[in-house]
């Protein structure tokens, strides 16, 4: 391998754009190929951002000289491709949920552990200033004891019309699609789970064909209690994607608006040392939002597969989050009932 990671992307749609952007701020990793199955696609996407390589077909970028292959495209196809990737001596970073189910994200550990390659999900939102500032809060104790926590994601028609397929895939619901991203987070955070809880709307605002909107309830080994409230269903307004932390002697909030006009970060603190009760907003560094996020990600993923170390994020926070996942749809299709999420035996996470 050279000293860049060499990457070839698949899957020229919103989410790759986000990916070359992040690559082409990267000084450990370089975009290398783009291939989407709808070559127009592909080559537009090469042309702006000055690719060279546009592979003809998935076998050409298999038996093409990257080092790694990252997958963009909808969940369904993560498995085979990541599979055959890694089969292909490829290193994989995968977007999130790294596979529809446990099972098949099993398969694909598997594979890489096989193959001797690394493979890392797509857990970007780790990496965003604003969860790491408040990640360094809650771990020097500034908000005393954390015991409740309350993650809202807000999207409508906006996200849907960039990403049409998930309107139509009936395996992208906004639980897989977008809970699943503080699943990740607040696992990160807080540890593993011991109980889900979960009901998904019968009413569907914009006609997503799985769950649009849902309630999920996460009880944490620790004792405390998470609280997710998603939906894709916004009609008019800002989306939006919150965290609010209440801790024994403190609070944390953080919000980022996800829209190309306002892709920035916040975080209002009301820390055991204030004055006051009122919240005020702490300073974060410049470069904010999702391509931020991913470039750091990139650059710890990069390192990772150089050195041979562990990245801030492994491959079985991959598999528990999914299990997560699993639980809550278990518990919507029961009614709302507790279960028991179903974690890999070598399960880690990475926390501060």
């Amino acid at each position: 391998m050279s000293q860049v990671l060499e990457v070839a992307l698949v899957g020229a749609g919103f989410g790759g754009r986000m990916h070359i952007q992040a690559l082409q701020r990267n000084s450990r990793a370089r975009i290398a190929a783009i291939f989407d199955i709808d070559r127009s696609r592909s080559e537009a996407l090469a042309a702006e951002f000055g690719v060279e390589q546009v592979p003809q077909s998935w076998s050409e970028v298999l038996d093409s000289r990257v080092d790694c292959v990252a997958i963009v495209v909808p969940p369904p196809l993560h498995e085979r491709m990541s599979i055959e990737a890694l089969s292909a001596g490829k290193h994989v970073v995968c977007e999130k949920p790294l596979a529809v189910d446990a099972q098949a994200c099993s398969r694909i550990i598997a594979a890489a552990e096989h193959a001797g390659r690394r493979l890392f999900p797509v857990h970007n939102r780790v990496y965003m200033h604003s969860i790491e500032t408040i990640g360094r809060i809650i771990q020097d104790g500034l908000i005393g004891q954390p015991y409740l926590v309350e993650s809202h994601g807000i999207e409508g028609s906006d996200l849907l019309n960039q990403i049409p397929w998930l309107r139509t895939d009936p395996l992208a619901g906004v639980l897989r699609s977008q809970a699943i991203h503080p699943a990740y987070v607040l696992r990160w955070l807080f540890g593993e789970v011991a109980q889900v809880n979960a009901v998904i709307a019968d009413r569907h605002v914009q006609g997503v064909s799985s769950d649009e909107t849902a309630l999920v309830t996460l009880r944490f080994t620790s004792g405390l209690l998470a609280h997710m409230t998603a939906t894709f269903g916004l009609g008019r307004g800002p989306s939006d994607h919150t965290f609010t932390v209440y801790g024994s002697q403190g609070y944390l909030h953080t919000t980022w608006r996800d829209r190309e006009s306002d892709d920035t970060e916040r975080v209002l603190a009301v820390l055991k040392s204030s004055a006051g009760n009122d919240p005020e907003e702490l300073s974060l560094p410049d470069g904010l939002g999702q391509v931020a996020s991913l470039r750091s990600m990139w650059e710890d993923y990069a390192k990772a597969i150089a050195t041979g170390r562990s990245a801030r994020v492994v491959v079985e926070d991959a598999h528990a989050t999914i299990g997560l996942i699993e639980a809550a749809y278990l518990s919507a299709n029961a009614n709302g009932a507790p279960v028991v999420p179903e974690l890999p035996s070598s399960s880690a996470t990475s926390q501060y």
